[in-house]
């Protein structure tokens, strides 16, 4: 599904962790439509206020991935699984989801990604 993107959003796939939701009200202050996939859209508008839209979801689910893709016109992906809860997960979260990503966002039509680093 092609299309134009230039009017949609900027996704931002782990907007919640710690750099994350910096990289949400950097773009808020730019003025920049946001949304931000989140697990628990409850906590992510404790974390990150009433402006970014949440799309509620998870993303090792491909259906969440293609449902917070509607309207997107960019994404940036700051996604780690390097926490106690999720460190057994590290491989299917930092690189297969992002991968399922990568395959979603290109069937979308979108081309304009960012993948945030964190070294550890």
């Amino acid at each position: 599904m092609q299309g134009n993107h230039e009017n949609g959003t900027i996704l931002v796939l782990g907007g919640t962790g710690h750099y994350g939701r910096h990289i949400v009200g950097s773009l808020l202050e730019m003025g920049e439509p946001v949304k931000v996939l989140s697990r628990n859209s409850n906590k992510a508008k404790e974390i990150l206020g009433e402006k970014p839209e949440i799309v509620e979801g998870d993303i090792t689910s491909r259906e969440s991935v293609v449902e917070s893709l509607k309207g997107t016109k960019a994404i940036v992906i700051s996604v780690s699984a390097f926490s106690r809860k999720t460190i057994r997960k590290l491989k299917l979260i930092e690189r297969d989801s992002v991968l399922m990503v990568l395959e979603e966002a290109k069937k979308a039509g979108i081309s304009r990604i960012v993948r945030f680093f964190r070294f550890r």
